[in-house]
């Protein structure tokens, strides 16, 4: 077969293309939400809200149970996928109405910013209800071959809508308004960006479930509270470490969270392929074809490299101008170096591509809790060892954690399939392109002048990323972006 045929014909792939370009705006909008509430806050009062914001997504990491993923995997299969979104949404209803009474008692007894205030408590549940069920109807969208209009709905028209309602606040009524009405517009907006018109999606079910999907759903449940709690509840721990913290005359829960959110953001187009490659490694795996899977795990990563490394470089190079963008509470040197231990994970787990999806989409899911529950044991243990030794005790304990962890999923790959994760060829490829990223963006420290500083980053940084793919030695990545392959048409084919 000619390798035109095996790339197929030259023809964009808009299923891949359009989710990126909204990814791509809904980071813009978050890092000028970030804007909007991080410089006029300050780090103090930007840290409460990112207090909020973490157990926001911690609940919304357990009522979703792991029901997106299922819905991810699963609903290509269906004959009659809506009833099965149908089923896994009675479900999720359910698992709500449980974990609210629990949450309910936790806040108003224990947690320090919730206290006795039911009203918040409500708020902040409803708000953790609305974000995961975006993620049930994004997953579910996915999974029948929907990619733009899941993207547009669980990630562009929320953070866009999220944008203009915290900067109406703001500008119209002011910095006090903003802070104590940041969780009312954060429900309002994630509620009007799924629930009113996912009716359509409700087909009428039984309400029945086999061994085999218990097992599925419970595997599902506990790797994703395993593999993403990490990230939000370091929030809520530094958040109930500020106490000991503030009396050295600084809180860090706010550098942290905007750490975690610029890092985020970087790491969003990674997060992105990733995501519309779950379905593919699923395929892939039902039909035993390790070859191709592992074929797809690198070609992902490569892909996933040619962005993520330029942004991430970039970003650590120049980390205190960046974050002086945000307000004096966040430039220190302290705060640098805060930042700077976050990015070099996220770079890390970046970097090793997509080896968790892998494992959890061809059949690995027990693995995959084995290793989410040495990533919480490990974060959670260094997060309390090196919490009376340093100020940076979470950054660090979340540095360590992904190192082990990622290590770990790499070794087992290995293991599982027979062949080195990340081949030399792609190594040294993804390590010569970080040495011509750094040669690039230092020099770009040394511009005084803010607007050339800016202009210079965004051109230096298109064009380090087009230099990326024009160099790569791998055919099969400069036509990542064209028709869909196969497997992609069979997807979309069952919608």
């Amino acid at each position: 077969m000619s390798p035109k045929n095996l790339l197929g014909e030259k023809h964009l792939d808009y299923e891949k293309i359009v989710p990126i370009i909204l990814s791509a705006f809904a980071a813009l909008f978050s890092i000028m939400t970030s804007l909007v509430l991080a410089r006029p806050l300050g780090s103090a009062s930007y840290g409460i809200i990112q207090y909020y914001l973490g157990l926001i997504n911690t609940i919304s990491l357990i009522v979703a149970f792991g029901i997106n993923f299922v819905l991810v995997k699963s609903s290509q299969f269906q004959q009659n996928p809506k009833a099965f979104f149908t089923r896994y949404i009675i479900l999720f209803d359910i698992v709500s109405a449980v974990v609210f009474p629990v949450f309910f008692a936790i806040s108003y007894f224990q947690l320090s910013e919730l206290k006795e205030n039911i009203f918040l408590i409500i708020l902040i549940f409803g708000s953790g209800f609305c974000t995961a069920y975006d993620a049930l109807l994004g997953g579910y969208l996915l999974g029948i071959g929907k990619a733009t209009l899941s993207t547009a709905l669980t990630s562009f028209i929320p953070k866009l809508a999220l944008f203009v309602t915290l900067l109406l606040f703001y500008y119209v009524f002011g910095k006090q308004f903003l802070m104590d009405y940041y969780v009312i517009g954060y429900l309002v907006v994630y509620f009007l960006s799924c629930v009113p018109y996912s009716f359509v999606f409700f087909r009428k079910a039984k309400f029945r479930f086999s061994k085999t999907e218990i097992v599925a759903i419970l595997s599902f449940f506990v790797l994703v509270v395993t593999q993403s709690l990490n990230t939000n509840l370091s929030k809520v721990i530094q958040g109930q470490y500020d106490s000991y913290q503030s009396s050295q005359g600084k809180s860090y829960t706010g550098i942290l969270g905007l750490s975690m959110q610029i890092m985020t953001l970087a790491t969003l187009f990674s997060a992105t392929v990733t995501t519309l490659a779950q379905p593919v490694f699923a395929f892939h795996s039902e039909r035993k074809d390790n070859t191709s899977l592992i074929d797809e795990y690198r070609t992902v990563l490569r892909v996933n490299s040619y962005i993520t490394i330029p942004f991430c470089i970039a970003l650590m190079i120049e980390a205190k101008s960046l974050l002086s963008i945000f307000g004096s509470s966040y430039s220190d040197s302290k705060s640098v170096i805060f930042f700077l231990i976050i990015a070099a994970s996220f770079l890390l787990s970046s970097v090793t591509g997509p080896d968790g999806t892998l494992l959890t989409f061809s059949g690995h899911e027990k693995i995959q809790i084995i290793n989410g529950l040495i990533y919480i044991i490990v974060f959670v243990g260094f997060s309390i060892f090196l919490e009376t030794f340093t100020i940076f005790g979470i950054a660090i304990a979340f540095a360590i954690s992904t190192i082990v962890v990622e290590g770990m999923k790499l070794i087992e790959i290995g293991v599982y399939y027979k062949t080195i994760p990340i081949d030399i060829k792609t190594l040294f490829t993804l390590l010569v392109m970080s040495g011509i990223c750094i040669a690039i963006f230092y020099p770009i420290t040394f511009v005084q002048n803010a607007i050339l500083w800016t202009a210079a980053n965004i051109l230096i940084g298109i064009m380090a990323i087009i230099l990326c793919f024009f160099l790569s030695p791998f055919r099969k990545d400069k036509y990542f972006f064209k028709t869909k392959s196969l497997e992609q048409k069979n997807i979309s084919s069952r919608k």
